[in-house]
């Protein structure tokens, strides 16, 4: 997998500054934000502790922990679990038809929204 360079984090935050404009709130996902490479993440520091106004940043991971503690300390944590595989199927086949869903769970590695 490809590491998030500081010349993305710093195009992110030229545009950041920017206010919503279609909604009360913008929101900004970092995905996968544990592949941020150490310039990225110290760049991104400044951004995390003066966010513009009525921003939301949320960093998405599934090794949060690679992620500096300067970065990890700004964050309110959320730990989103993996539903049981049986879970995720019943709500696959509600939600869509195609086929191999249990194929396609486990390349997923258990989370069904994922792409």
């Amino acid at each position: 997998m490809q590491l998030i360079t500081i010349d993305t984090i710093r195009a992110f935050t030229e545009h950041e500054s920017l206010t919503p404009s279609r909604a009360p709130r913008k929101i900004v996902l970092i995905d996968p934000a544990d592949r941020l490479n150490t310039a990225a993440a110290n760049a991104l520091l400044k951004t995390l502790e003066e966010p513009a106004g009525r921003t939301i940043l949320c960093l998405i991971g599934e090794h949060i922990g690679q992620l500096p503690a300067t970065i990890r300390s700004r964050c309110q944590h959320l730990k989103v679990p993996i539903p049981a595989e049986t879970v995720a199927l019943a709500w696959l086949r509600s939600h869509t038809t195609q086929r191999d869903q249990t194929l396609r769970l486990r390349l997923a590695h258990g989370a069904p929204l994922r792409h």
